[in-house]
Formats: C-alpha cells, structure tokens, sequence
C-alpha cells in the first residue's frame, strides 16, 4: 500500500532474512519474530540495506520516519508480492562452502545428533543440512508449527528433555536453538550442556586456525559481554574489538565477529547458529575417529583446554 515491493521469504531463520537481503539488493529487511522470548512477545528485527541490523545513525533515520505520517500510493502505484522460497537451501550451501568448513570431514564421522527447535523456523533447515553432511539425525521438537514445547531461550534450565534425549539414543551431540535460529547451544554425548562460552571459543579458535595466513592479519570483534577466553585465543599480533552492543562487519581479510549468544558473522554473512553446529562438527571431526562423543572429541582436540583459559 505504500508502493514498496515486497518480497515473502516464508518461515526462515533471522539470518537468513539478512542474508536475503543482501543477495537481493534490497532495502532493508523484516523479521517478525519472538527472537528467544514466548511467543506472545512477537515483534519485529528491522535490518538496513547491507543485511545488518540498524546502526545508531540507521535506528534514528528509522524512528524519525516513524514518527511521520505515512502516504498511501495511489492505486496504479501499488507494489508487488512475490514469494521467494530458495533462500533456506541457499544458506545452508552457503555456509558450507566456506572455506574452514569441510563437509567430507563431517560426513565421515557420521555423527548421531538429537535436535530441538522448538517447534520453529529451526525445524525447516537444521535437520535438512544435519543429514546432508551425513548425521543421523533425532528431532524433538522439529515441526515448526510454531508452538513451542519449552520455554524459547535456550538455556540449560529449558533444556532438560534435550538433555535426556542426548543420553537416551547415545548420541554425540545436541543441538539446540531458538526460535528464529541466531542462538545455539550444544549438549556433550554425556546430556550436559557445553556452555555458551565455551561454544563461541571453540568456533573462533577453529577459525582462526584453519583460515591460514589470511587469519594473521584478520581482526576478532566481541561485544562487552563476550568470555575473555576469546581475549585468549585470539591472542597474538591481530586486533580484538569490543563493542558495546550490535556487531558490525570488518574489512580485513577473515571478518570474524560473533557475540556471547553465538552470533557468528563470516564472509559478512551472519550465518549465526548454522555456522556455529558445522564450525564444531568439522572441529571434532577432524580428529581421529574412533575417540568418543563430540565433548571426548574437543577434549582430544585440545579445545576444552583453550576454552577453559580466562573463565570463571
């Protein structure tokens, strides 16, 4: 009504709405969700042209505009609807192109991995791209109908079925995130919950480690509330920026942001949990087979060790 084009995604992850917006050149971007609060808290993620979330300048050219009265187009100056339904697969195949990600890897250790999405946008691609790199895959709570089953935030206390179900099926790990998927949490084959912490350290130093020689040079960007176990990993002559709040890209060669509710940004995609489950797999992976469930596994790898410098 007001002459915009609009272009319907369907129930998708938060990210991949960014991601969508900057594929398609588009002005800015919407997300109507709840985020990881209950359901009856739905609202709205405004992004900007560049697929980010709005920057202070962005939120109050936003707020000014919502303060002004709104013009109606006239009638032969409508916008159009089109529907685009691509956009889950094309995330997934983005995120495992990438360059420290190794499908083959993954694929060889056929992990056993029980899922909870709540019941929400997670249900549509988590499980999807699980299989495609060659896990068995158990769901629980995988429908996306959109009525969650727990309480949305996933935090060790809402996770106590996940947990169970971890243990139940002798899985090797699981997964699970909230309802528009920019949150993740990883439970070890014993059914504990890995920690947030340690989650956003693992990933980071994974990343950094296999980028090469394009991470000597790369900058790491946390926000304040981030584990200074990061400080740690991404010790040495790069640069590690804190922010107060909302993360932004970087231009240098690797462009690694993420934040403390594993929001991990790469190749100036926010691919958030998605990245964050095959980053850890392909971790574990790539150690030798034989040696035990996903906690053994960072163990093995050292991972833990690292983790552990600079929490408490």
């Amino acid at each position: 009504a007001m002459g915009c084009d609009v272009i319907a995604l369907g129930v998708v992850p938060t990210p991949t709405v960014a991601l969508a917006v900057e594929e398609l050149g588009a002005a800015g971007g919407i997300a109507i969700t709840a985020s990881h609060n209950p359901m009856e808290w739905n609202g709205m993620k405004f992004m900007a042209s560049t697929g980010m979330f709005l920057d202070a300048d962005e939120n109050r050219a936003f707020w000014a505009l919502s303060d002004t009265p709104g013009r109606y187009a006239a009638w032969d100056r409508q916008g159009k609807h089109r529907a685009e339904t691509s956009f889950l697969q094309r995330h997934v195949d983005l995120v495992c192109a990438l360059p420290m990600v190794r499908p083959e890897v993954i694929r060889a250790r056929r992990f056993r991995v029980v899922v909870d999405c709540i019941n929400a946008a997670g249900g549509l691609v988590v499980p999807g791209m699980l299989r495609a790199l060659g896990c068995e895959v158990i769901e629980l709570n995988c429908e996306a109908s959109g009525v969650f089953t727990r309480a949305a935030e996933p935090i060790p206390e809402n996770l106590g079925a996940l947990c169970a179900a971890v243990r139940e099926h002798g899985a090797d790990l699981g997964i699970a995130v909230d309802p528009d998927v920019d949150r993740l949490v990883l439970i070890t084959e014993r059914g504990e919950p890995f920690g947030e912490e340690y989650t956003i350290t693992t990933v980071i130093r994974y990343m950094l480690e296999t980028a090469g020689t394009a991470a000597r040079d790369a900058s790491v960007v946390v926000n304040l509330s981030t584990t200074r176990a990061v400080d740690d990993v991404a010790r040495g002559d790069r640069e590690l920026a804190r922010l107060v709040h909302e993360l932004r890209t970087t231009d240098d060669a690797l462009g690694l942001v993420a934040d403390i509710d594993d929001h991990f940004i790469a190749d100036d995609v926010e691919h958030a949990a998605l990245l964050g489950i095959v980053a850890v797999l392909v971790a574990v992976a790539a150690v030798v087979r034989g040696i035990g469930g996903v906690g053994a596994g960072l163990v093995a790898a050292g991972l833990i060790a690292a983790c552990l410098v600079g929490v408490g």
